[in-house]
């Protein structure tokens, strides 16, 4: 039983019909509680998406329904999405709410859009992804950084790039 229910909290967790793999040293279910809990080099592998950390825990409706991620220690991932944006980033801790889509890094935070060449970092970032918002918070001795590109326009190009 506590197999089954590990099974159905990692897929639940990655919202995937793909194979999700955990490698963990421990894990502890608490069906009760509605939690389980990976520990020690913390792997999550779905498809191409890898998520790490020293810790992972799942929290869970009575449903069985995701409610809250949380990864601590040496968080790192590495996600691409369904419309083909890439992302990297790392933080101390990582929390997700599936209903609300809210991602929260705390603690030496930085995300790196690949696909767009951007990168944000701060000691807190919080981002949306249903309003697609976000929001960062340096620390008085570590400002807000962001990094990125800007594409210069050719000549004889018009406001939307068409060169006509």
């Amino acid at each position: 039983m506590r197999f089954v229910w590990f099974l159905m909290i990692a897929a639940s967790v990655l919202i995937a019909s793909e194979q999700v793999e955990v490698v963990a040293q421990n894990f502890q279910v608490d069906e009760k509680q509605g939690r389980t809990t990976f520990q020690g080099s913390v792997v999550i592998t779905r498809g191409v998406d890898v998520m790490k950390a020293d810790e992972i825990v799942v929290h869970a409706t009575p449903e069985r329904d995701v409610r809250l991620f949380e990864a601590m220690g040496n968080t790192w991932f590495d996600i691409t999405t369904e419309d083909g944006h890439n992302f990297r980033g790392k933080a101390d801790e990582l929390t997700y709410v599936p209903e609300t889509g809210l991602y929260t890094l705390i603690g030496n935070a930085w995300v790196e859009d690949v696909t767009n060449v951007r990168q944000i970092s701060g000691d807190r970032i919080v981002l949306n992804e249903l309003t697609k918002i976000a929001d960062v918070v340096g620390r008085e001795q570590e400002p807000v950084k962001v990094i990125f590109t800007i594409q210069e326009r050719s000549e004889g190009a018009d406001q939307n790039g068409s060169g006509s």
